[in-house]
């Protein structure tokens, strides 16, 4: 079978002197000796540019550390079309990438070892590259470590290595043994059970949530219908309300998950659209300012090419926590002891940036976003 029936990997080449940007990876001769970038898109990534693309959005984020950073990326191919095939490629990818770290010559290694080995993971996932690539990805080799003879406490603090940014996943909201940062969006309308299932846990969790007195007491008054009710409808329009109107970006925090739940990322004339599923207006640029809230190269670009300035929030909260994790990957490879990445720190970091844009939208809770939205103006 070709590689276009197997999941493969490249690698995002920063350094644009050599005329390329893209190169093929041969996995059975990669070995992890800096930290590691790995891009899991969605199920669109079935080319080498669409691997590229998904690889240059994260470049765009790691700012100085772009150069110290291998950035992978995979490309699914026509793997997808051939479901019974796809958790053998899965399996390829943990035992080339992941089992190298933990074991020599098929017998595990010091526990130690492995975790700072495996703590120079980061990992980015989009849609289908978390809920189902990943996902298999963890069980995988959950199962390998077992066979290698490592015990359960210890595969669990293995695992807890490996650094997620995960967006418009459908797994959002459930515990996880890896660290993470995840965002959705109430209007990704792509992963809308993931929304729903958001906006009723919102609703039931609201002391666990960061936010205003005011933005609480306001949610709270929404009434959380039985699963059965006919009312359900009015309540999701009623959360909707509450979202598209204030531009929020909500937090969800426990020891080892930020959880960030926004509304609009992208708009167009006051509207939201699907643009909510994609990551590539969280592209920022070479100045370090957000690529959609550029100056326009083009003419033809038009106010749905725009972020609003939520998203400009959430590019800054993924730019923040891959940089980080990048930074202490970077720490344990000059260093004799593990160092955990401190999520504390990091949530405070992201609540720092949470709150100046919250702060900022505060302004606009009386005016009518769609009346000056039509006029330009992006919230």
């Amino acid at each position: 079978m070709d590689n276009k029936h197997k999941i493969t990997v490249g690698k995002r080449l920063v350094n644009k002197l050599i005329g390329k940007s893209w190169r093929d990876v041969n996995l059975d001769f990669y070995r992890v000796i800096k930290p590691v970038v790995l891009v899991l898109g969605g199920d669109g990534t079935r080319d080498n540019r669409r691997a590229n693309g998904n690889a240059k959005i994260i470049e765009s984020l790691l700012g100085v550390f772009d150069y110290e950073v291998d950035i992978l990326a995979a490309n699914y191919n026509m793997a997808l079309e051939s479901k019974d095939s796809l958790q053998n490629e899965y399996k390829k990818l943990v035992d080339k990438i992941f089992i190298p770290c933990v074991s020599r010559q098929g017998e595990r290694i010091s526990l130690d070892r492995a975790c700072k080995n495996i703590r120079n993971f980061t990992i980015s996932t989009h849609c289908f590259g978390d809920y189902e690539v990943l996902n298999s990805m963890i069980k995988i080799f959950e199962e390998q470590l077992f066979q290698l003879g490592y015990e359960n406490n210890e595969i669990d603090k293995i695992i807890s290595q490996i650094f997620v940014v995960g967006y418009g996943s459908k797994k959002i909201g459930e515990i996880k043994k890896y660290k993470s940062l995840y965002c959705t969006s109430f209007s990704d309308e792509v992963c809308i059970d993931s929304a729903i299932n958001s906006k009723f846990r919102l609703l039931k969790n609201l002391d666990k949530i960061k936010m205003t007195n005011n933005d609480r007491n306001e949610l709270s008054k929404i009434e959380v219908p039985d699963y059965r009710s006919n009312s359900i409808g009015k309540m999701f329009n009623e959360v909707d309300n509450f979202f598209a109107k204030r531009r929020r970006v909500f937090q969800f925090n426990r020891d080892n998950q930020i959880e960030l739940l926004t509304y609009g990322l992208y708009q167009s004339g006051g509207h939201v659209w699907e643009a909510d599923h994609s990551m590539s207006g969280l592209t920022r640029s070479e100045y370090w300012k957000l690529w959609a809230n550029s100056t326009p190269i083009k003419d033809t670009w038009k106010k749905s090419d725009y972020a609003s300035s939520t998203g400009d929030c959430v590019s800054k909260c993924f730019a923040c926590a891959i940089c980080n994790s990048v930074a202490n990957s970077m720490q344990n490879l000059k260093s004799k002891e593990l160092i955990e990445f401190d999520m504390t720190l990091l949530q405070e970091q992201i609540d720092n940036i949470c709150q100046e844009h919250n702060y900022k939208m505060s302004a606009y809770d009386e005016i009518d976003l769609e009346e000056h939205t039509d006029k330009g103006f992006l919230f």
